[in-house]
Order: structure tokens, then sequence, then C-alpha cells
């Protein structure tokens, strides 16, 4: 039960942040840099957050694990803008 606890709120951080995501892109609207920040670390955030709590690591790694979304967020948005691929549709990221 712990773990189910921990797990459901990881999800649901993620899809939070995806819809707030999907959100902006079907109204047309452009996040501020801290609401998109903020995007960054419960959609992309979560996953290595549930890894950080799955598996107890050392609290050193908390600074990194709450930049490091944001960095594979940039990353994957700036390349979607720049060269969009074939299986994905234009601003489109789920």
């Amino acid at each position: 039960p712990k773990y189910f606890d921990v797990n459901a709120s990881f999800v649901r951080s993620m899809a939070l942040g995806n819809w707030r995501e999907v959100s902006w892109r079907d109204s047309f609207s452009c996040p501020t840099v801290e609401e998109w920040m903020s995007m960054s670390r419960e959609k992309t955030g979560s996953f290595f957050s549930l890894a950080h709590s799955l598996f107890k690591a050392d609290d050193s790694f908390s600074p990194v694990l709450q930049k490091l979304p944001i960095f594979l967020q940039a990353v994957d948005d700036i390349a979607t803008f720049w060269d969009c691929p074939e299986n994905k549709k234009y601003g489109e990221d789920i």
C-alpha cells in the first residue's frame, strides 16, 4: 500500500504536467518561464522523483534530480521545434 500511494502520487503529477502542456498547445497560449519549468518538473521530473523515492537514493542526488527534467524537457521541445520528426505532429508531445 505504501508504494502504491507513492506511485499514484507521481503518476498524478506526471499526468497533470502533461495536461498543462497539452492545454497550452490546444489554446495557443504561451506559458511563462516559471509555468513551463513547473510543468517540466511535474511531467518529466515525476519519473526521476519516482526512481529517487523507490530506490531511496542518497539525498545528495536531489539537486540533480530537480534540474535534469528541465534540461531533458528543453532538449525535447527545442528538437521538436527545429526538426519535427515524421511520427510527431508539430507541437505535439504526448
